[in-house]
């Protein structure tokens, strides 16, 4: 059938994988199988490091500020069987000045105002340039609330216990 992927059967025959197909952009990869597909990237040399999942983003000229570099969306089918964007990791170049280079990493998930649902920021993460810090903001909207396990510390003092005490 059209873009299906061939493959060898490792004695010489070759096979057309239906469930594996390239349209020239687009890869898809199909299973009816419970907790299938699955997409392995296996590093086995012997040292620390692991596997790499790469996205580039090379657009032929200069990177500017706010390209983004890479998505990983997450969809599912909601009660009407629509499909639905549920999540997304979003990686983006907040300052692309040589030498001063910033990135951005935000981390989205759907939210609803009864009638209308949107991805929207929950956690982003923005390195500050000449400064060697990393900005996170936390939430969306004021009624947002954010919930921490455990001791919260400011630089290297306690500030609120476990319990909410003020720690002085």
């Amino acid at each position: 059938s059209n873009n299906q992927l061939l493959t060898d059967d490792g004695d010489g025959t070759v096979t057309s994988e239906a469930n594996l197909t390239w349209d020239g952009d687009d890869l898809s990869i199909t299973s009816v199988t419970t907790n299938k597909p699955k997409l392995q990237i296996k590093s086995t040399t012997n040292d620390a490091r692991g596997g790499i999942l790469s996205f580039v983003n090379n657009r032929g000229a200069a990177g500017v500020d706010g390209d983004y570099l890479g998505t990983l969306q997450f969809w599912g089918g909601n009660t009407a069987q629509e499909e639905t964007q549920f999540a997304m990791i979003q990686g983006q170049i907040s300052e692309a000045d040589d030498t001063d280079e910033a990135g951005k990493m935000i981390l989205s998930v759907a939210t609803s105002n009864g009638t209308t649902s949107s991805t929207l920021p929950g956690l982003t993460l923005e390195g500050e340039h000449n400064t060697q810090e990393i900005d996170a903001t936390i939430g969306y909207g004021t009624g947002s609330t954010t919930t921490l396990a455990g001791t919260l510390t400011m630089g290297s003092t306690a500030t609120l216990n476990n319990t909410g005490e003020i720690q002085v």
